[in-house]
């Protein structure tokens, strides 16, 4: 099967050798539901799916990206093969949206044999959107498949998760993270800040190593967290003022990228209390260590529990600020 694929995706090997064998015994559910953290390869695995599934080149590995098909499902023009994503303003997917996607879906095909939906960001369907997707999924156009990509798929209707069939993405070990690192050429110590500040995402690593100026940023954000740490509860509220005002209420993913570099401080503050040496934040390990010092193995685990649960609220649309002020008021 390796030969016959060529899905260079750092990470998930059940999920595309999955894939690639229903591929192989063209033997589709007529949808899918992609689930798992951000930047974890959901919507790039789908587009290799879909790219493969409709590849006219059967004498190398699929995708070829060479063929017609595979380069206008790269360049969004296959008229097979549907993107769908946030509307402009970035805030909903909407009814007029899914009306397109259903008109296209109606068409007659005479290119491929499959029709792929692929529904980014799913979570992001309003009620009305929602119930018209609903309709078809319960009643599919012949050779039409429908990839939905979503955090979490509670943030769904039940009505659409039970017709699906569900594909957990889930966290790539740090060290695979680090290795594929340094085979970009990265020095070592940036491999492993980078590798720490991913957090098992590789999409995000691949952002950091295209953009390390958002190394400093991130550190800069670590030790604004560390500030929040020791701060009153006046100053915390200032605080949640600045990050959710800075970013818009709306744009969660601005909040929870912060969140998660918070998370990395306090994986380092859990390290440097048992003895092992920071991964991630090396310029702050004066700071960290003071924090260290001040707080027990329960307490720090504790603090990072309830910053995994901020970040899963935020995530399910519950009211960022509401939900900051909470976690930080009460550190």
């Amino acid at each position: 099967m390796d030969n016959q694929f060529h899905w260079p995706i750092l990470g998930q090997e059940f999920v595309k050798q999955y894939l690639q064998k229903e591929i192989i015994c063209s033997q589709f559910a007529h949808a899918y539901i992609f689930t798992g953290l951000s930047h974890l390869g959901k919507k790039t695995v789908a587009e290799y799916f879909a790219a493969s599934i409709n590849c006219q080149n059967k004498k190398i590995a699929r995708p070829c990206w060479q063929c017609a098909s595979c380069i206008q499902i790269q360049k969004r023009t296959h008229p097979d093969v549907i993107f769908i994503q946030k509307s402009e303003d970035k805030s909903k997917i909407l009814i007029g949206q899914i009306r397109e996607l259903q008109r296209r879906l109606s068409l007659k095909s005479f290119i491929t044999k499959f029709k792929v939906a692929i529904i980014s960001d799913s979570e992001f369907l309003n009620e009305e959107s929602a119930n018209s997707l609903l309709k078809t999924i319960e009643e599919p156009y012949p050779n039409t498949i429908f990839i939905l990509t979503v955090v979490d798929q509670k943030q769904l209707p039940l009505t659409i998760t039970s017709r699906c069939q569900l594909i957990k993405f889930n966290s790539v070990p740090t060290y695979k993270i680090e290795n594929w690192l340094i085979s970009q050429n990265l020095s070592q110590q940036k491999a492993t800040t980078i590798a720490g500040l991913a957090n098992g995402c590789p999409g995000l690593a691949s952002i950091l190593l295209n953009n390390q100026d958002l190394i400093v940023q991130s550190e800069n954000q670590a030790l604004g967290f560390i500030s929040l740490l020791k701060a009153n509860i006046n100053e915390k509220i200032i605080g949640v003022n600045e990050l959710v005002g800075k970013n818009n209420e709306n744009n969660k993913e601005n909040i929870i990228n912060t969140l998660e570099i918070w998370l990395s401080l306090i994986k380092d503050i859990l390290y440097l209390r048992n003895g092992q040496p920071v991964v991630t934040f090396k310029n702050l390990k004066n700071k960290t260590s003071q924090i260290s010092s001040a707080m027990d193995n329960n307490k720090i685990i504790k603090l990072g529990l309830n910053l995994l649960k901020l970040i899963s609220d935020i995530n399910k649309n519950v009211n960022s600020r509401l939900a900051l002020e909470n976690f930080l008021v009460n550190i």
